[in-house]
């Protein structure tokens, strides 16, 4: 008798832990979904920049042919740079 109550106990102690751990993965899973979804935003964010940048580059150079340009960015941390140059 205290055998099955025993095993009947570590049974359902087993089936709650597992029910956990799938609930504990469901949110996880869901967290890193969200932030990848805001890393996304972010790169597309920060590509719209470098784009606007470039492009108001380009029509400076077009717009003041006769004038120069130049100019540099240096990010050494992380071995970032962007130089542009219109002559």
């Amino acid at each position: 008798m205290n055998t099955m109550y025993l095993q009947s106990a570590i049974t359902s102690v087993a089936v709650a832990m597992k029910s956990a751990l799938a609930v504990a993965k469901q949110k996880a899973d869901n967290f890193l979904v969200e932030c990848d979804g805001w890393f996304l935003v972010l790169m597309a964010v920060l590509l719209t920049i470098a784009v606007a940048t470039a492009t108001a580059l380009a029509v400076w150079c077009v717009v003041y042919q006769g004038k120069a340009f130049t100019g540099n960015w240096d990010w050494y941390k992380w071995g970032v740079s962007v130089k542009a140059e219109c002559v």
